[in-house]
C-alpha cells in the first residue's frame, strides 16, 4: 500500500450561538495525533485534538471530514461547553494495513454557514495522522507437503504444498494440525514439532518458524456398500444346506449398550447405503455405524465433549461434527480413523456438506447469521460472511450453485460465487409461507423445486408448499400430507418426494402432486412420531426415525425409489 498525504473532507455540523462579530479565531492545541499498533494485535484507541472557538459572537458551525481516508475509520468534532471544541478522531483497524509509517492531513473547520462558505479566522486547520503500524506476527514456512496440509485450529494458516505466512493470533500458544488427505494418516512432524499429536508453539514476535509433515497411505478400509441380503434369523450349522430366503419388507431397531444398561438415543441419521447408517446418539455422545436391518454395529466412535450436530462428505468419507454450546469442528476420517479440531469464531449452531466439496459452518450469535466455508476436504476457510439474519435451516444447490437460508419466518436464496467465493442475495424464495417447527429444506436434484416441511404446514391444511426455485412465493403446487408435515427428501430419479404426515411414509409425483403409495411402519417399543424421513443411497429403503423418550427408534422399509 502506498504512503500518502492527502486532505479528505466529510461534513459533521454543530452550531454554536451569540451575537455578531468578524472577530472569531479558531485554535487547535496539537496539528498532529500519532497512532501506534501491531497487526493481529492491536488496534489503536481512539484519540481526542482540543481546540476552541474564541470571542464567538455569533452561530458558528464546526466541521470535519473524512472522505475516503485509508487511516481513519471515523471522526468526530463538537462543542464540549461554551466554546470549547473537541476532535475525536477513530483510527482503521490494522488488518487493513501493512507494515510500515503512514501520514495524511484531515481538515476541521468553523464557518457561518452550513455549506462553509465563509470561515472564521483561523480556518480550515490541518490536524496531521501518524500511523505507525507494526508487523511483528510470527512466520511460518512449510515445504513440499503431499498428501495433507498444516493449518492452525483458528484458521490463521493454511499450506498443502509450498507456504511462507504470518500468523495473525493474539494467544500464547499457537496450534497446529498435520491433516491427512482423506485416505492417509500423519506420519510425524518435522522441524519445530516432533511426534504425531498437535502442534503448539509459543508466540514469540518476529520469528521464523518451519512446520512440515509427512503423510502415508492408510491400510484402513472403510466400506459404504457392503452387499446385504434381508434373510430370516434362522442360523446355519456347518454342512447344513441353506433354506429359502424369506425376505423382510419391513422392520425397526432400538438397542441398548453396556450390558443393556444405557439406551441408545439418536437424534440424527445419515443413510448410507441399504440399511446402514450413520447415527449421532446424544445420550453416549458417540457416533455410531449401524445396520438397522441385521440390527448390527459396526462402528463406534466416542467423544469426550457433548456432541450436537453431523454433516457427511460421502465423497472423501469425512464425518463433520459439531458440539453443543462450543466453537469447535471436528473432522472425523471414516478410513483412516483420525481426528482433527479446528475452533471457530463463535458457537456451531449447523453444518452442511455439498457434493462439490464445500462445508458450510453457521456459527451465528443468532443475529448477524455468522457463516463460514471451507472446504470439505482440506477444512481451508474459503470465505467468512455475516448475512445480518438468523439462520435456522439451510440447504445448499450444486445445480444453480445457491445457499437457501430460513430464519422461521423467510426462506432466501444466495448465489454462491465460486471463483471468488462470495455469496449474495439473489431473491426471496418465501415471505410469509413458512411456518414453525420447520425440520429442513428440500431441493430437487435438478433445483427446480423448493420445499420446507414445517410441523404447522406451509398451508391452512396441513400441506407442504412445492416452491417455485426461481419465484418469490410462486407455488408449483402442494403436497397434502395431512398433520403434521416434518421432514422429507427428494428422490434421485426426479420424479418423486418422499415426505412424511409424523406418522406414515408418503411418496408423492412431483408435478402432479398426487399420492402414490403409503405405508405406517410399527416400531417396536415406541409409541412416539416420526422426526425424520430418509432414503438410503442406493434408494433401496424408506428410513424413519423416532424419538421414543429416553430411547430412539429407527423404523425401515423395502421399496425401490431409485426408478
Amino acid at each position: 500500500m502506498q504512503k500518502i498525504s492527502l486532505i479528505v473532507f466529510l461534513s459533521l455540523l454543530i452550531s454554536a450561538c451569540g451575537g455578531g462579530s468578524s472577530s472569531n479565531k479558531l485554535n487547535i492545541e496539537q496539528d498532529s495525533i500519532e497512532f501506534k499498533g501491531q497487526i493481529g494485535k492491536s488496534t489503536p484507541r481512539s484519540k481526542t485534538v482540543r481546540g476552541s472557538v474564541s470571542d464567538v459572537k455569533e452561530g458558528v458551525h464546526i466541521r470535519v471530514d473524512i472522505g475516503n481516508s485509508e487511516l481513519v475509520a471515523d471522526a468526530r468534532a463538537y462543542f464540549t461547553g461554551g466554546y470549547s471544541a473537541e476532535l475525536e478522531i477513530t483510527p482503521k483497524s490494522t488488518a487493513l494495513l501493512e507494515e510500515g509509517v503512514y501520514r495524511e492531513n484531515i481538515t476541521i473547520s468553523v464557518c457561518y454557514d452550513t455549506a462553509c462558505r465563509k470561515h472564521i479566522s483561523g480556518s480550515p486547520k490541518k490536524v496531521e495522522i501518524v500511523y505507525l503500524v507494526e508487523d511483528n506476527r510470527m512466520q511460518v514456512s512449510s515445504t513440499e507437503l503431499a498428501n495433507g496440509s498444516i493449518l492452525e485450529t483458528k484458521s490463521a494458516y493454511h499450506c498443502d504444498s509450498t507456504c511462507t505466512e504470518k500468523v495473525t493470533s493474539s494467544d500464547n500458544l499457537v496450534e497446529f494440525i498435520a491433516l491427512p488427505n482423506p485416505g492417509y494418516e500423519l506420519n510425524s512432524w518435522s522441524g519445530a514439532c516432533t511426534g504425531s499429536d498437535n502442534c503448539q508453539v509459543t508466540n514469540q514476535e518476529k520469528t521464523h518458524i518451519e512446520l512440515n509433515a509427512t503423510f502415508t497411505k492408510s491400510v484402513k478400509t472403510f466400506e459404504t456398500c457392503p452387499i446385504q441380503t434381508l434373510v430370516n434369523s434362522t442360523q446355519l450349522e456347518n454342512n447344513e444346506e441353506e433354506p429359502e430366503v424369506n425376505i423382510i419388507t419391513s422392520g425397526s431397531d432400538h438397542f441398548w449398550v453396556s450390558n443393556n444398561t444405557e439406551s441408545v438415543h439418536f437424534t440424527q441419521i445419515i443413510p448410507l447405503c441399504g440399511g446402514l447408517v450413520l447415527g449421532l446418539d446424544v445420550n453416549l455422545d458417540q457416533i455410531f455405524i449401524r445396520d438397522v436391518v441385521q440390527k448390527n454395529t459396526i462402528d463406534i466412535f466416542s467423544f469426550d465433549t457433548n456432541i450436537h450436530k453431523m454433516a457427511y462428505d460421502s465423497a472423501n468419507s469425512l464425518l463433520y461434527i459439531s458440539h453443543i454450546n462450543s466453537p469447535d469442528l471436528t473432522r472425523l476420517d471414516l478410513v483412516s480413523k483420525q481426528r482433527a479440531t479446528i475452533e471457530l469464531p463463535n458457537n456451531i449452531n449447523d453444518l452442511i456438506v455439498t457434493t462439490d466439496n464445500l462445508l458450510f459452518v453457521d456459527h451465528q450469535d443468532y443475529s448477524k447469521g455468522a457463516l463460514s466455508i471451507f472446504d470439505s476436504k482440506t477444512l481451508e476457510l474459503k470465505y467468512q460472511q455475516h448475512l445480518g439474519d438468523e439462520i435456522r435451516l439451510m440447504s445448499f444447490d450444486p445445480v444453480k450453485s445457491r445457499l437457501y437460508i430460513s430464519n422461521g419466518t423467510r426462506l432466501k436464496a444466495y448465489s454462491y460465487n465460486r471463483s471468488i467465493n462470495t455469496l449474495s442475495l439473489s431473491h426471496y424464495v418465501a415471505t410469509d409461507n413458512v411456518q414453525g417447527n420447520c425440520k429442513e429444506i428440500m431441493i430437487s436434484n435438478d433445483g427446480e423445486h423448493i420445499a420446507i416441511p414445517c410441523g404447522g404446514g406451509n398451508g391452512v391444511d396441513y400441506s407442504v408448499f412445492d416452491f417455485k426455485a426461481d419465484g418469490t412465493n410462486e407455488k408449483l403446487g402442494e403436497w397434502e400430507t395431512g398433520a403434521y408435515p416434518t421432514s422429507g427428501q427428494f428422490t434421485a430419479s426426479g420424479e418423486t418426494v418422499l415426505l412424511s404426515d409424523n406418522n406414515s411414509f408418503q411418496l408423492y409425483n412431483i408435478l402432479d402432486h398426487n399420492l402414490i403409495y403409503s405405508f405406517t411402519p410399527q416400531p417396536v417399543g415406541c409409541y412416539s412420531s416420526m422426526t425424520r424421513v430418509k432414503l438410503s443411497t442406493d434408494g433401496s429403503l424408506i428410513l424413519g426415525l423416532y424419538n421414543c423418550g429416553s430411547h430412539s427408534s429407527v423404523a425401515w422399509h423395502k421399496y425401490d425409489t431409485s426408478n
